[in-house]
């Protein structure tokens, strides 16, 4: 029967989808294949979604759908799996599209909906707005039932369960950058980890041969190291394996089962939309495990899927487990490749992967142990890296986009703990999510679903003697091979998960004609290009586009550009797609690794304010931008509302000095690859010679914004940044003449995509005045107070008609923190930067601007304001700019008090 509609229209989805920019319906497609082997399905409906909130103007419907446990035995045990639909208002909707998660095991279904019900204003495009769009929790897998969850493994490998970790799926540190997007990110083999996409996991760090003292009693949390890990996984996994074979034959959880499921589940939404089965076709979008879901589905029943998704395919006739070595190899040599291709890369690293042997190497003989002081006064934490953890996080570093490995790499060299393990390489928000694993919304792993996957498809078909050999490359390969994901899956874990191996050998050439969209990571460690182009070559119709600057999860990863990309595939999968926004680009290496005075706060510094600006920027602008102002560093109206105007452009603010383009300038101006760079100010604030040069570092259209002071300089850079003044409903106005009062004035402008204009203290200059007129806001903020705009000033912007707006306080430091009051709640940052100077606050503006709002601090203080607003806002992490001079090092620590991170009581005994 058909589901029942309970809730209204859906307005946006976020996670994947939302990157994609999809919706999407069911249209009746002919399709020749029988369906005469797998039994038709009728979902059930489940009119409350499993109690998961979702917006008041939703339109999901949730269901589950009866599968047989053996589609060979169709009469005997059976398996509910869990259902949302997400449908569209379209009049002739299209074939739906199912997403297909990764691990194996990864939930989907609550964690989707819960981001959903988190961001009722994510996007959906238009490309794809007539389709359903089907979220399905595959067999033993979150709310689908049974489940194969191991709550022993939880609970005793991750000491707490799974939302034991501070920050869940956002934990800090550039191994937590590392991981695969957050909540709503692809699955890949990550997702196999204790708590989905939230942690790696402990493990028994067993030493490789050769690493015997490499201290394997210390067993804690790779980065959150507030536990002493002394449960034996192994142990854990055998508790699990023993309660689930007394309720389930785990046979049935393999990848042909799992693929026939599909086949049930596309005749039960032919009947839902009122179709024939017969005559009914959908599309398959699948990342990682759920890629090789879907090829395999595709190579079972071609005929019934109108277009099949495949990022980071697994070639079904390729063992992941036993070319993981040689895959973490080759991917080093490629990181290698692509360093030496970068200028910025090649000049500050050399060879990123001799950093990594170089740490494994030293850490043989031991782990090393930092310890940073509490920011409540308490005994200092001990944070500690041994060699299995080094080897392990150099291989997950590859499931972020290219960029942090070199980096991070270097800091395990160099013994960084703290920055490794507590810093960040960019600043990510903390989405929501539950603090109990067991709520449907809390993204996780079926552990069981991901071992019986493994034990039966991978390990026992596996040549352990290639395996050993790829394992000889090199320092890291080989401790990672010992250990690969920190012990959670291998021959030891397959002994105690008891599962017969596969039958048929799941290991067999792929031959299907469904038109296909294979997408692979010039990156990819654990799905290497090499794989999709097996897959493309061998199937019938396929199109195969590799993205260079990608690695894990390709499609995701190269996100507009990708949206695209699968949004023209689905819509003809015949007609040949142009991929040259996705295959042209090469990867960006950016050298930043944050400071970690201590728990929660991060620091970004370089020795003078033209080096800390452009480490700002390569901390915020990961991937690049398409716009960079550069400012003069010596004063600072022009980099005020240069700033304003580069943040709310989504670019950054590059600081020079006046008569010569400082070489950390032009290098980072090179890394972000801007398409247009503007510079603020006049000859004599930026000369001409430096404006030559920044042309010859970007290869890109330069255009100087300036005029006879700097208040018509302030007016030249809104009126080119700020073109259509329908665009615009507030506009800044600070004082032309002292700093203070407009420091933190450029983030909050910049958040709100406003101008930031300048003035006289007692009068409006002309060049302003005409400014405004064409804008026409209606709302003018003026900051600061009377001494520093006077009343006679906002007279003059009252008579235009725009509301005024006056945002002050009784120093600079109770301006900034009433400015704070007008930004919103951002990604759980705030910013601080000293307040005595005006460089590293207005470098930081466009980094804060949409993170959280830019407070101030003395050097050796946390001013009364500051920590009032700090207190209010309570936010996830502080992100401080600028070295110690500018913010001492007992003040950095002090801040840590306002950061919700924690990383608990304990610490790594001695």
């Amino acid at each position: 029967m058909s589901i029942t509609r309970t809730l209204p229209r859906l307005v946006c989805l976020v996670g994947l989808v939302a990157a994609l920019g999809l919706a999407f319906a069911l249209a009746g497609a002919e399709a020749t294949a029988s369906t005469e082997d797998v039994v038709d399905g009728e979902l059930e409906p489940v009119a409350d979604c499993w109690d998961i909130e979702l917006p008041p103007d939703a339109d999901v419907d949730c269901a589950t759908l009866e599968v047989p446990a053996d589609h060979a035995d169709p009469d005997g045990a059976s398996l509910d799996l869990a259902v949302a639909i997400v449908r569209t208002d379209a009049d002739e909707p299209r074939e739906p599209l199912v997403r297909l998660a990764g691990g194996p095991g990864g939930r989907l279904v609550g964690p989707e909906l819960a981001a959903l019900a988190a961001n009722p204003e994510g996007l959906i495009g238009d490309a794809a707005a007539d389709r359903d769009l089907v979220l399905v929790d595959q067999r033993g897998v979150g709310l689908s039932e049974p489940s194969l969850a191991c709550p022993e493994v939880d609970a005793d490998v991750l000491p707490g369960g799974v939302g034991a970790l501070p920050g869940g799926v956002s934990a800090p540190g550039a191994v937590m950058d590392a991981l695969p997007g957050g909540a709503g990110a692809p699955g890949g083999v990550m997702d196999a980890l204790p708590g989905g996409v939230s942690t790696p996991a402990a493990g028994v760090h067993a030493p490789a041969d050769g690493h015997e003292d490499a201290a394997p009693e210390l067993r804690v949390l790779p980065y959150v190291l507030s536990e002493h890990q002394t449960t034996d996984p192994l142990a854990s996994f055998e508790a699990c394996f023993e309660r689930l074979d007394e309720e389930v034959d785990l046979s049935a959880f393999t990848t042909a089962q799992n693929a026939d499921d599909l086949r049930v589940l596309r005749t039960a939404l032919a009947r839902d939309a009122g179709t024939d089965p017969s005559e009914a076709q959908i599309a398959l979008y699948g990342v990682s495990y759920g890629a090789k879901l879907a090829l395999t589905a595709a190579d079972r029943a071609p005929d019934e899927w109108s277009a099949v998704v495949l990022s980071s395919p697994l070639a079904l006739d390729r063992s992941f487990y036993e070319e993981l070595p040689a895959s973490f190899d080759d991917t080093l040599d490629r990181l290698d490749a692509a360093c030496a291709a970068d200028p910025t890369c090649a000049q500050r690293f050399a060879e990123p992967r001799g950093s990594l042997d170089t740490a494994v190497e030293d850490l043989a003989d031991g782990p090393a142990v930092e310890t940073v002081p509490d920011p409540e006064g308490g005994e200092p934490h001990q944070l500690a890296l041994d060699a299995t953890t080094a080897a392990n996080l150099g291989f997950q570093l590859f499931y972020q986009p290219p960029g942090a490995q070199p980096a991070a790499y270097e800091a395990m060299a160099e013994a960084r703990v703290a920055d490794l393990l507590l810093g960040f390489t960019t600043p990510q928000p903390l989405p929501p999510q539950p603090d109990d694993p067991d709520d449907p919304r809390a993204p996780g792993q079926s552990l069981g679903m991901l071992q019986s996957f493994v034990c039966a498809e991978e390990v026992a078909y596996a040549d352990e003697e290639a395996y050993a050999d790829a394992a000889g490359a090199s320092a890291a390969v080989g401790v990672f091979a010992h250990a690969p994901l920190f012990g959670l899956i291998g021959p030891d874990v397959c002994d105690v998960w008891d599962v017969p191996a596969a039958d048929p050998d799941p290991f067999a050439e792929v031959d299907t004609d469904t038109p296909l969209l294979v997408v692979t990571g010039g990156l990819d460690h654990i799905t290497p290009p090499s794989w999709g182009e097996t897959v493309a070559d061998r199937a019938q119709d396929a199109q195969l586009v590799e993205v260079p600057s990608a690695s894990h999860a390709p499609a995701e990863q190269a996100g507009p550009c990708g949206a695209e990309l699968v949004a023209s595939f689905l819509d003809d999968p015949e007609a040949e797609i142009d991929a040259t926004c996705a295959t042209e680009p090469p990867p960006r290496f950016h050298p930043v690794l944050s400071e970690a005075p201590t728990v929660g706060v991060a620091r970004v510094a370089g020795d003078d304010r033209y080096e800390t600006a452009a480490a700002l920027s390569g901390w915020s602008r990961p991937q690049g931008a398409a716009t960079a102002v550069v400012a003069s560093g010596e004063t600072f109206p022009d980099a005020l509302s240069g700033g304003a105007a580069a943040g709310a452009l989504g670019g950054s603010l590059v600081l020079t000095p006046a008569d010569e383009l400082s070489d950390e300038a032009a290098e980072e101006l090179a890394r972000l690859a801007p398409a247009q760079v503007y510079v603020a100010g006049g000859s004599e604030a930026v000369a001409d010679a430096v404006v030559d040069a920044i042309g010859e570092a970007v290869g890109a259209p330069v255009e100087r914004l300036a005029g006879a002071d700097r208040y018509e300089t302030a007016a030249a850079v809104s009126a080119a940044t700020a073109p259509d003044p329908e665009e615009v409903g507030t506009v800044y106005l600070a004082t032309g003449e002292a700093f203070p009062d407009a420091l933190s004035g450029g983030a909050s402008a910049a958040a709100e995509q406003a101008p930031l204009l300048l003035s006289h203290a007692d009068r409006m200059p002309e060049a302003t005045a005409a400014e405004l007129d064409r804008l026409d806001p209606d709302e003018v903020v003026v900051l600061g107070g009377t001494a520093a705009l006077s009343g006679e000033v906002a007279g003059e912007v009252a008579e235009t008609g725009a509301e005024v707006t006056r945002v002050d306080g009784e120093d600079r430091y109770e301006t900034a923190a009433a400015v704070a009051e007008r930004v919103g709640p951002g990604i759980g940052w705030a910013f601080v930067a000293s307040g005595e100077t005006f460089a590293d606050a207005l470098a930081a503006g466009p980094v804060a601007a949409g993170r959280g709002p830019l407070l101030l601090a003395r050097p050796d203080a946390v001013p009364a304001a500051t920590e009032a607003a700090l207190t209010a806002r309570a936010p996830d992490y502080v992100g401080l700019a600028g070295g110690s001079a500018a913010v001492g090092e007992e003040t950095a620590v002090a801040f840590g008090r306002f950061a919700e991170f924690s990383l608990g009581d304990g610490a790594v005994p001695e």
